[in-house]
């Protein structure tokens, strides 16, 4: 098992943040993934405009998971509405 970084934008209304989050959680927990640690990085102002937002709420979740789980979430958040974007990424050692 590897440490990963699965960091969501979200859209920055509140309950749009509140039901993402908790459907994200989910949905890494469905595929057998344990989730370490969650951290709010809260709204920030994002370089570029992206499905016209200028705003986006930042969320950390810090993962273990087999190197084979990436594909399988990336594909899971690709397509939630809810997600401005998303991105997974492996915790250096």
């Amino acid at each position: 098992m590897r440490k990963y970084e699965v960091v969501c934008v979200f859209r920055p209304e509140d309950e749009i943040f509140n039901r993402g989050r908790d459907d994200i959680r989910s949905e890494i927990t469905k595929l057998d993934v344990k989730i370490d640690k969650e951290e709010d990085m809260g709204a920030r102002t994002l370089a570029y405009q992206i499905k016209d937002k200028t705003q986006g709420h930042y969320y950390l979740y810090v993962t273990d998971m087999l190197p084979e789980k990436v594909q399988e979430i990336e594909e899971a958040l690709r397509h939630k509405p809810e997600l401005l974007r998303s991105m997974v990424v492996r915790q250096e050692e």
